[in-house]
């Protein structure tokens, strides 16, 4: 409830006060900081940016408690075999966070996720461990979470940015506003 709000707080200040040294050609941030970067490129105003992060982290609560999941880190298995692993397991697990070649994190319910974790040692991956996290973020479980921020989105004004922002979902530069939001 406070954490990601305290986290777009650092994360505006510090690009404020970034902010006279240098023009960015373009802005990206990952998963909550990506509401940091739509502030700092003037897409949110601070007020619209801190009462989306805090309406974020209440429904994410709301989901965690409803749906209790988890998260692991899983290195060196090609993404492929990841997906793969994660399809033939029972349960919810997605592959959640595309890191980097070989470095992905999954999510889902916690039975799911372990199974898989043992699953992907199996198949020759590096390490394949839980993070101490309290839900199974980037992952459907959050579906409800998802609408209620749809919502919120909804009614919230964008203004044209100072620079296009790069998107987690396409990882492609955007500047129209429909897309964005």
């Amino acid at each position: 409830r406070v954490t990601q709000p305290a986290v777009f707080l650092h994360s505006t200040i510090l690009a404020s006060v970034l902010g006279n040294k240098f023009n960015p050609d373009m802005a990206a941030g990952h998963s909550l900081g990506e509401f940091s970067a739509l502030t700092a490129t003037g897409i949110l105003s601070f007020e619209s940016g801190l009462k989306l992060v805090y309406q974020r982290a209440l429904a994410m609560q709301k989901a965690c408690e409803a749906q209790p999941g988890t998260m692991a880190a899983v290195l060196g298995l090609d993404d492929n075999a990841v997906e793969e692993i994660c399809s033939n397991t029972n349960g919810i697990v997605v592959a959640a966070n595309y890191n980097c070649p070989g470095q992905l994190v999954i999510s889902g319910e916690v039975a799911a996720v372990d199974a898989a974790c043992e699953s992907m040692k199996a198949a020759g991956a590096k390490r394949a461990l839980r993070l101490p996290v309290g839900g199974a973020f980037h992952s459907p479980l959050m579906e409800p979470a998802r609408l209620e921020l749809e919502a919120a989105i909804a009614e919230t004004e964008f203004f044209k940015g100072k620079c296009p922002i790069y998107q987690n979902v396409s990882a492609r530069a955007e500047s129209d506003l429909g897309t964005i939001r």
